[in-house]
Parts: C-alpha cells; sequence; structure tokens
C-alpha cells in the first residue's frame, strides 16, 4: 500500500493553477497584479508613513573610478537601511540610476566590493557610468535580529517570515515596500536622471526586484540574474529560504505570470545551466512563458537573456552592459 503523500500535494498545485484568472489578456494581467499585492501583505499602517528627506551619511571613500558612500535612510517606523552608494567620478552633472540587490550571503558589501572573492556587481555597474544604490535587505549581512547574532546564524529570513505571516505580512512584502521607498528617495536626488532608474537582482534580490518591478512603473529596465524559474520547478521542488514563499499566490499566477507584469519594459534574464537551486529545465520553461508575454505585447524586442555555463552566480558577459545601454537611451518608453 503507496501512503505517499505525494499525489495529494501535485493535486493542491494543479487546482491552485485551476483557479488562476481566464478573463482577457489584459484582465488577467490586472489580476495577477492584484493577486501578487494581495499575497506580499497587508501594510496599511505604512501608508500614512512619511520618511525624512535626508539621510545618515556613515562613510564616504573616494576609489579611483567611483565614490563609495555608506548611508542610513529610514524606510518605516522603527526600520533604518544601510546602503551603499556608488557614484562615477566623471563631469556629468546627473547619471542614470541603479538599484541594485543583493541576495543572500555575504549581504551589500559583496555587491559594492568589499568582500574579498565575492560578487561584486554593483562596482560593475557603477564602472559603467551608472549611479548605484546597493540596500542591504532584511534578514541578511548587518540587518540581522538580535538573538540570531547572539546565537551565531547568519541570517534571520526565516523567524522574521514566521513572525510576518502570523501578523498577516511576509517578508517578500516589507522588504518591496523598503525599495519603493528607495524608489522615493533616488528619484530625490539632484544627480540622479529620474526617469532612467533601473533595478537589478541576484538570487534572492532577483526575487525582490522582480516584484518591485512588476508593480512600480518607475523602474524602466530591469536585470534578473540567478532566478528565473517556475514555482514549482524551484521553490516547491527543493528546501529554499522562507521568505520566497507568498501565501495564496499560485491562485493567480505561477512566477512567469508574475514576472511578466514587467513586460513590455526591457527585461533581461541570466541563469546558469549548472544551478542547483534555480534548474536549467524549468528556467527554459519560465523563460518561455514570459516570451509570450512579451509577443502579446508585441514587445518581444525588450527581452533578453543567456545562459552560462556556471551554477547560482552572476555571468556578467552580457548584463551590465545590456543595463546601461537601456538606461542611458534619451527616451525611455513608459
Amino acid at each position: 500500500m503507496n501512503l505517499s503523500p505525494d499525489q495529494y500535494f501535485q493535486f493542491l498545485y494543479e487546482r491552485a493553477l485551476d483557479q488562476q484568472p481566464s478573463e482577457c489578456f489584459h484582465s488577467q494581467r490586472q489580476k495577477v497584479k492584484e493577486g501578487l499585492i494581495e499575497a506580499l501583505g497587508d501594510f496599511s499602517e505604512l501608508h500614512d508613513f512619511t520618511p525624512s528627506l535626508s539621510w545618515n551619511s556613515v562613510e564616504k571613500v573616494e576609489e579611483e573610478e567611483y565614490v563609495r558612500e555608506l548611508v542610513h535612510i529610514q524606510t518605516a517606523p522603527h526600520l533604518k537601511a544601510p546602503v551603499y552608494i556608488l557614484t562615477p567620478k566623471s563631469h556629468e552633472e546627473s547619471f542614470p540610476a541603479v538599484l541594485a540587490i543583493p541576495g543572500h550571503g555575504q549581504g551589500h558589501k559583496e555587491a559594492a566590493g568589499l568582500v574579498n572573492g565575492g560578487s561584486d556587481f554593483a562596482v560593475q555597474l557603477v564602472k559603467k557610468g551608472l549611479k548605484v544604490f546597493v540596500p542591504e535587505l532584511l534578514g541578511v549581512g548587518s540587518r540581522l535580529l538580535g538573538q540570531d547574532v547572539k546565537e551565531g546564524r547568519e541570517k534571520s529570513c526565516d523567524a522574521m517570515s514566521t513572525s510576518l505571516i502570523m501578523v498577516g505580512k511576509t517578508l517578500a512584502g516589507l522588504r518591496y515596500m523598503e525599495m519603493v521607498t528607495l524608489l522615493d528617495r533616488i528619484q530625490l536626488c539632484r544627480d540622479v536622471k529620474a526617469n532612467h532608474i533601473g533595478i537589478f537582482g541576484f538570487s534572492g534580490g532577483a526575487f525582490i526586484a522582480a516584484i518591485t518591478a512588476a508593480l512600480d512603473a518607475r523602474i524602466k529596465a530591469v536585470t534578473l540574474c540567478g532566478f528565473m524559474n517556475t514555482f514549482q520547478g524551484s521553490i516547491l521542488s527543493m528546501p529554499h529560504c522562507l521568505d520566497n514563499y507568498l501565501p495564496g499566490i499560485l491562485k493567480t499566477a505561477e512566477l512567469p505570470n508574475m514576472i511578466g507584469l514587467i513586460a513590455p519594459r526591457p527585461l533581461f534574464v541570466e541563469s546558469g545551466k549548472n544551478d542547483p537551486i534555480f534548474p536549467f529545465a524549468t528556467a527554459k520553461e519560465g523563460l518561455s512563458d514570459v516570451e509570450q508575454v512579451y509577443r502579446q505585447l508585441k514587445s518581444e524586442q525588450n527581452l533578453a537573456y543567456v545562459f552560462h555555463e556556471g551554477g547560482h552566480e552572476i555571468d556578467g558577459s552580457s548584463c551590465f552592459e545590456w543595463l546601461k545601454d537601456q538606461l542611458i537611451k534619451d527616451k525611455i518608453k513608459t
């Protein structure tokens, strides 16, 4: 007698897909957007929150090609986010900007080039002439819960996620709300071209980048590395951090439907053929579904991708130059 519950959980997945909206294309996209907002959780208490227009500068360092500044920005009541700001050394009065979001690992210090052997993708972007803002995500790096610091844990994602779920919120939702506040601040910078803002994310940071771009039209171009997939092929098929899960999202959308909300804006996808946690086979499936959305909107030329030979890492052979090219255009379609 087979007592395995596998078939039941497959039944639940398929039943959720059957409940997804089946209206016309544009109505369906609106339903996906509404479902994503609902799945992120209720953050209505932040709607009346007005963050300070100033930020606290902690340090400023001149590198050969850019200036790196560390600031603390109030993002919500009782929350401050450390953000590295990398500004090119040039005679330009203003720059296109990128919100560059790291995933798990060693936090925004790694992205800003302060960890030996790490992925310094923010440095690669600033060297392209872009002003780069690198936030530390809640739950990683320097933003751990006190108990996790005391007990020597490397992240607080699971503890934060469970606490937030119990009050009708998600960690992904809180991280997204912080990105919205950062975008508000980025637009106020005198040396930022306010209509030329892109977003770059790797792994869990790409999850937040995708959500932010899907829901905030101020993002004009998007690069997602080490993330394209389906929910079934990735976070439902192997252990992942709890911050990747959105209650009820499958009733509205699979992951490609959510990423498809970025269309018709420019999107670059980079994935490793040997990525063990976002597998290549289902990455191709997810990309194929996203391609269908771009075809429906007659914007296939705005979707680019690279499947490199590496694993769960940033290849960088094309994505940095591509994002620069999108953001330096004189006119960006909204």
